[in-house]
């Protein structure tokens, strides 16, 4: 079981670096709410041609409601998202978004009754450290003032304690029914925010649909990301899948670095380093 949801979780991880890479890309052009909205209404067709491969276990529960929860929330929570990219840098969101991973971690430990050990939790720390450390550009921040480097941590902090409670509320979901259905469902429901709120956003200068093509590969890629990542925590423990979900930074560096030719820096090499050697502790924890 570990090994599969090792799996799953790195593929997971692979999939988000990959398409956030092209994501960020885009949405510079068209913007951050219709790029979302575009891969999620396009991600749900394409989720829903899986049922015949997977199946369906939905059910109107407590289980759908928190569910429905994550699906709605997580809609918001973009849009807050957006809003801390547009007050701080990037670097320090990300930093300090990963405390989300942390409180999820938590969570699964206290009401789940998860096994934690010292070498699992020296582990996890060491990986989601490591995370910052790859999702810091520390010459850049160098550059800037103690004022603009502070001006988004209390909404990043605000988003990080939303995002580490709702994917904790996600997984009780998921383990109840399964990571495909969940990763459905949620699915719908976001695009049922989605929808209505299109109606009051301002239009994106740019057609959508110039960007067809791409979409199409992020949304494909959006998809089997969040099942593999359902499924690892239909599988397995929710405190060892989040932490491993936490190295997305890390893996979208040494992405850019392959792909696109870009220069891993100091602490970011040190960051992949961290995260490579506290998996493995995390692994044998």
């Amino acid at each position: 079981m570990l090994l599969t949801a090792l799996a799953l979780a790195t593929a997971s991880v692979i999939g988000y670096s990959l398409i956030s890479i092209y994501i960020g890309r885009v949405a510079k052009r068209l913007g951050a709410f219709w790029t979302s909205f575009a891969i999620q209404t396009t991600g749900l067709p394409l989720n829903a041609l899986l049922i015949p491969f997977f199946g369906l276990n939905l059910s109107l529960n407590i289980y759908l409601a928190a569910i429905a929860t994550f699906g709605i929330v997580v809609s918001f929570n973009f849009i807050l998202y957006s809003k801390v990219l547009s007050i701080g840098p990037p670097s320090v969101v990300q930093a300090i978004i990963r405390i989300g991973n942390i409180i999820t971690f938590l969570l699964a430990v206290i009401f789940l009754n998860e096994k934690i050990t010292l070498l699992k939790l020296s582990g996890g720390a060491t990986v989601i450290i490591g995370a910052i450390f790859a999702s810091l550009d520390i010459e850049k921040l160098l550059k800037k003032n103690i004022k603009t480097l502070t001006a988004a941590v209390p909404l990043s902090l605000l988003q990080a304690a939303i995002g580490g409670i709702n994917f904790f509320i996600l997984s009780l979901g998921t383990k109840h029914f399964d990571g495909f259905s969940a990763s459905l469902g949620v699915r719908f429901f976001v695009v049922s925010i989605y929808l209505p709120l299109a109606l009051f956003m301002p239009k994106s200068k740019i057609a959508i649909t110039n960007f067809w093509k791409v979409f199409l590969f992020i949304a494909a890629g959006d998809v089997l990301s969040f099942i593999a990542y359902n499924k690892a925590i239909e599988i397995y423990e929710v405190s060892f899948v989040t932490v491993i979900f936490s190295t997305i930074p890390a893996a979208t560096a040494v992405i850019s670095a392959l792909l696109f030719k870009e220069k891993l820096k100091f602490f970011q090499k040190l960051g992949i380093l961290l995260v490579v050697l506290g998996t493995i502790g995390l692994s044998l924890g």
